[in-house]
Formats: structure tokens, C-alpha cells, sequence
């Protein structure tokens, strides 16, 4: 019984790669750009040696690919997974990790690092979110009601695609602690002190 039928194994899922250690913004020293964004760290190494200048306190902000407003890192995700076009897929595995951040939580580090002054003049603006790029994509696939399995394409294959190089980065990020730490309470005017001293004194 059951000779001559043939066993079909489905593929097995791929194996989970080790992830990168997460980095800090104290890391800002270890960063090593690729050729393409060799100019903006030249930036920010110019912008930081402001602080040899007097009255100068240079600080930098980098922020994980943005989102929440409309940005255009991911127009092209959305667009296939509104018209479920066979476009959805990932770039290799899927795997690597890519820091994100919403563009409001960024503003909101820019607006405490104005206001506080801190001693560190490196702030990562990321989400604590970690996640792969194919989380990205399945989770968006799964908004739209995408039902096919999303699939992978070679590095070399999107070489050329729009927006390759930051789907591929790896990266594992921990946000600036200005933006896990909630801010210190605004001193109460003096008026205002007087007023509460006021209305707690016995009548």
C-alpha cells in the first residue's frame, strides 16, 4: 500500500541569522558609513568639532528611516500592497534588521536636545521596535489584506531597485535615553507658587 506515491517535502523556512548587537548612541565613534553616506558622516564630523568654538554646542541627530507623514522610504511598499501587485517582496532573506523611527517622536528628541543641553552630543532617534524587514513588509502585506506569500528576491536582482541600500542595512539601534526618559517636570512660575501656597493655608 502506498507504492509508487511520491512524498512532496515543503521547503523548509530559513534559519534565523545571528543579529547584530545593538549600539548606542556612546557608539557614535564605531560608525562606519558606506561609500555613499561617507559625505554625511564627513558632516557630522565637521558639525561636532564646532564645540572647540566658543559659544558653540554642536549636537547630531540621527534618525532610523523615517515614517508617520508621509515619507517617501516606503511609498513603494504601500503602493504594491494597495494594488497587490507581485512587486511585494523582500530583499534576501528578509532578515536584517532596520531602524525606524516616526517623525514626531524625531522632532520631539530635536525639541529635548534644544531645550536640555545634554552632555552627550550624539543622539540615535530610533523606535525600540528591532524589526526585520520582512516583519516590515509581511505586517503591511497583512494591513491590506495581501493573502500571498511574500516573496524574496536576490540582492543582486534589486541592485538597482530604488531605496536597495537602506532595506539591506542591518542595524540594530537603542534610542537616545532623552527618548525612553520622560522630561523633567517646568519649574512653576512664580505666581503660580504663590497662588498654591495661597489656596493651601487654613482659612
Amino acid at each position: 500500500e502506498g507504492e509508487g506515491e511520491e512524498v512532496v517535502e515543503e521547503p523548509a523556512a530559513p534559519a534565523m541569522p545571528p543579529r547584530p548587537r545593538p549600539l548606542k548612541s556612546e557608539d557614535y565613534v564605531r560608525r562606519v558609513p558606506a561609500p555613499k553616506f561617507q559625505e554625511w558622516r564627513t558632516i557630522e564630523t565637521l558639525t561636532l568639532a564646532l564645540k572647540e568654538k566658543p559659544l558653540i554646542r554642536p549636537y547630531v541627530v540621527c534618525a532610523g528611516l523615517p515614517y508617520g507623514n508621509g515619507e517617501e522610504c516606503f511609498l513603494g511598499l504601500f503602493k504594491a500592497a494597495w494594488q497587490t501587485r507581485p512587486t511585494l517582496r523582500v530583499i534576501g532573506d528578509g532578515f536584517n534588521t532596520i531602524p525606524l523611527v516616526h517623525v514626531r517622536d524625531a522632532a520631539r528628541l530635536v525639541r529635548r536636545v534644544a531645550e536640555e543641553r545634554p552632555p552627550l552630543e550624539y543622539h540615535l532617534a530610533v523606535d525600540r521596535g528591532d524589526a526585520s524587514q520582512r516583519e516590515i513588509v509581511e505586517a503591511v502585506a497583512k494591513e491590506f489584506g495581501v493573502d500571498e506569500p511574500v516573496r524574496s528576491i536576490s540582492i543582486p536582482e534589486a541592485i538597482l531597485a530604488e531605496l536597495a541600500d537602506m532595506l539591506t542595512m542591518d542595524l540594530r539601534l537603542e534610542p537616545s535615553d532623552l527618548m525612553v526618559e520622560p522630561p523633567a517636570p517646568a519649574p512653576a512660575a512664580p505666581e503660580e507658587d504663590a497662588e498654591a501656597a495661597a489656596d493651601a493655608a487654613p482659612a
